[in-house]
């Protein structure tokens, strides 16, 4: 779990994106938990390894033509 100091300084980041009228992209997302606090803080998109490990970029342009996708729009 995040600390009160994490916590509120990722709070700050998406708020002051936000105020500048940007998308907020969370990088690293590797549990729930942190894809839940991500949401629960209006954060826009996730991705990481809790959606896929990386992959090599022929098999990633499959799975693009697939409609598999690795990131999570949370808004």
């Amino acid at each position: 779990m995040a600390k009160p100091a994490e916590r509120s300084l990722l709070r700050a980041i998406v708020d002051m994106a936000h105020a500048l009228n940007l998308k907020v992209v969370a990088e690293g997302v590797e549990t729930v938990e942190q894809k839940e606090r991500l949401r629960s803080m209006n954060c826009d998109i996730a991705q990481g390894y809790f959606y896929a490990k990386p992959t090599p970029a022929a098999d990633y342009e499959k799975l693009l033509k697939n409609n598999n996708i690795y990131e999570e729009k949370l808004v």
